[in-house]
């Protein structure tokens, strides 16, 4: 069995480099279309393609929607003969193993929707530094997933304490079309299931900052490519809070305080603890496969 990991990245410089080492140690290549950074993220890429020969990278700053972007990279993995796609963002690891993967897609299935875990910064964390992950070490319980965009919208709970849309792997085929977000998938013969063995840990909000670039960065560029109000609403959500002067109190409900809370209006939502991400961006910084890579990634993050 031949994995392949996909993703698109735009300006995740103190993150991608350790993201791309985690799914190197269990999928065989990874191919990543650079979609315009300006922060040296694609410098990042391209010394971890030289001294690994596992990633292929492409650099692509169009305007398109990202499903479109995934679905090239799908089907050019299924031509370099490639049997499981995993697809992932710059903020996201997924949590399996090859065994998982192999048992997953038994008995005919060949696309495994798998969920997403939301883990949370610590408030003092205003901009990303190479090695502020390691605060990322909670989580929060979830609400009634039905009504949650309409809730978060109102200030009635955060984001963080939304069920997040599951994500998928899938089988190569040269018919698969991703869904936006990679939450779905059409391919010919479509035969799905769920997995109670993998997961994707994501860490939406590394710093306070990133809820800045998502506004002035990523949300106008989507603005051009929206199918509608309710695609990808957390973006225009965020947008009109920071524009109306409210990131302050955003950033307080995305992330836990020296009490190991959220403060979502005049909500305190308790959080638990789950070191399970940060054990493994440790364990891609400690990897000594091609001459301590991981460590020198990690170093050359913030490079001036």
């Amino acid at each position: 069995m031949k994995i392949a990991g996909i993703c698109m990245v735009r300006n995740a410089v103190d993150f991608i480099g350790l993201v791309v080492l985690h799914h190197l140690a269990f999928v065989d290549q990874v191919y990543c279309v650079d979609n315009g950074s300006t922060d040296g993220t694609a410098k990042v890429i391209e010394r971890l393609r030289r001294r690994t020969s596992r990633i292929d990278l492409l650099s692509d700053p169009e305007i398109r929607p990202k499903r479109e972007y995934m679905t090239a990279l799908a089907r050019r993995a299924y031509r370099d003969g490639f049997d499981v796609i995993l697809p992932f963002d710059s903020d996201e690891l997924w949590h399996t193993t090859r065994a998982n993967l192999r048992e997953a897609f038994k008995q005919g299935n060949n696309v495994v929707r798998c969920p997403v875990l939301n883990f949370i910064q610590k408030r003092s964390v205003e901009k990303p530094s190479c090695v502020s992950w390691r605060h990322a070490i909670r989580r929060c319980a979830i609400t009634d997933p039905a009504t949650a965009s309409t809730r978060v919208r109102s200030g009635e709970i955060s984001f963080l304490e939304c069920e997040f849309l599951s994500k998928v792997a899938f089988l190569a085929d040269p018919s698969a079309e991703i869904h936006a977000g990679q939450h779905g998938l059409n391919r010919l013969n479509r035969r799905e299931t769920q997995s109670t063995s993998i997961a994707i840990f994501h860490l939406p909000m590394r710093a306070k900052s990133e809820l800045l670039k998502r506004v002035y960065d990523y949300e106008p560029r989507g603005a051009k490519v929206r199918d509608g109000p309710e695609q990808n609403w957390q973006g225009l959500y965020w947008r009109s809070r920071v524009v109306g002067g409210q990131a302050d109190s955003e950033w307080a409900a995305l992330s836990y305080d020296e009490r190991a809370e959220l403060s979502v209006g005049q909500r305190r939502v308790a959080t638990f603890i789950d070191r399970r991400l940060v054990a493994y961006l440790y364990r891609a910084v400690s990897t000594i496969r091609y001459g301590f890579v991981g460590l020198q990634t990690l170093l050359s993050s913030f490079e001036k």
